[in-house]
């Protein structure tokens, strides 16, 4: 769930600075500052969101692994 949330906010984000260039607003310097702070936010989300996202997966392969191992075992 935080996963979808965290996913649903950087493209809420990624589409409202896809807006504002298209429309060809001009930007004052914060506004400009602003921008490039979001964008490496998101690519940093984007980067920890991957992380979390391959650890998950090797958990699961453990405990499949586990799992399987024990159920040999009962056999």
């Amino acid at each position: 769930m935080f996963l979808n949330l965290l996913l649903s906010l950087m493209v809420g984000m990624i589409c409202l600075m896809s807006w504002m260039f298209k429309r060809n607003l001009e930007l004052d310097k914060d506004t400009q500052e602003l921008v490039k702070k979001i964008i490496r936010t998101t690519e940093l989300l984007n980067h920890r969101v991957s992380q979390i996202e391959e650890w998950i997966n090797s958990q699961q392969k453990v405990t499949r692994k586990l799992t399987q191992g024990k159920n040999d075992k009962n056999i």
